[in-house]
């Protein structure tokens, strides 16, 4: 499934794993169909917005092993007031290009993690099939739930798990196929929201509008939970 949107400038995007249980298939994260490729696309691509990141937080070029980190600091400098406005509107395409890219290690231990879950079903190692089924649900796309449930059937003790799908549709759900959607955290937006929800308790990194400020602090909770954002001028503001 290719992306019809600036994501396919670096490579191809498509929902290529699944895992399959007694209870259909369920389609996993998308991913690059080459992320090195993708990589060195975005390298190529957004040259002068990296280099910027780089000079800023003393980083080496992007690669595989320290692009989480940069998408740390991505986040970080969408919130700073000094950051070129050329090198701000490219700051979301490269904290999606991200969210993809991390998704093929996210897959593949989901992949892990099925294949452990068969073979302690297979072995009747029912605590750390419990284990398991916990990191899964950290791990599986947010439309996706699993659950873990025994039953004492004398003379043996019957475990199962099943995975369902929040919209209700157990075969190739589509809940999670635009990239924005893989990476918001839930836990962290509910945290955030928590903390900062009560009354004289803002968050001083952000102007407060007294009396006015739902719609200012939903987008706080949804930055917070990693969830990209496009950065408007002033002049686009205004259009708007």
């Amino acid at each position: 499934m290719q992306k019809d949107n600036f994501l396919k400038d670096y490579g191809t995007i498509e929902i290529c794993r699944i895992i399959k249980t007694n209870q259909g298939e369920f389609e996993l994260y998308p991913e690059f169909t080459n992320n090195k490729e993708a990589m060195k696309n975005l390298i190529e691509k957004e040259e002068k917005a990296l280099q910027y990141l780089e000079a800023r937080y003393g980083f080496e070029q992007l690669n595989d092993s320290n692009y989480q980190e940069y998408r740390g600091c991505v986040m970080d400098s969408l919130e700073q007031v000094d950051v070129p406005e050329n090198i701000a509107t490219v700051l979301p395409q490269i904290d999606e290009f991200l969210d993809i890219y991390e998704n093929e290690v996210k897959n593949d231990q989901i992949e892990t993690i099925v294949n452990n879950l068969s073979k302690s079903i297979n072995n009747g190692e029912f605590i750390k099939l419990k284990e398991e089924v916990e990191l899964l649900g950290d791990v599986l796309p947010h439309n996706l739930t699993v659950s873990c449930t025994e039953e004492d059937a004398e003379p043996v003790k019957v475990v199962s798990v099943s995975i369902k799908s929040e919209t209700g549709i157990e075969t190739k759900s589509k809940a999670q196929a635009h990239p924005g959607n893989s990476k918001f955290d839930i836990e962290k937006g509910i945290a955030y929201a928590k903390q900062y929800a009560p009354k004289g308790k803002h968050n001083s990194k952000y102007y407060y509008f007294n009396g006015g400020d739902c719609t200012n602090f939903v987008s706080q909770i949804k930055k917070q939970g990693v969830c990209p954002f496009t950065i408007l001028t002033k002049e686009q503001s205004i259009r708007r």
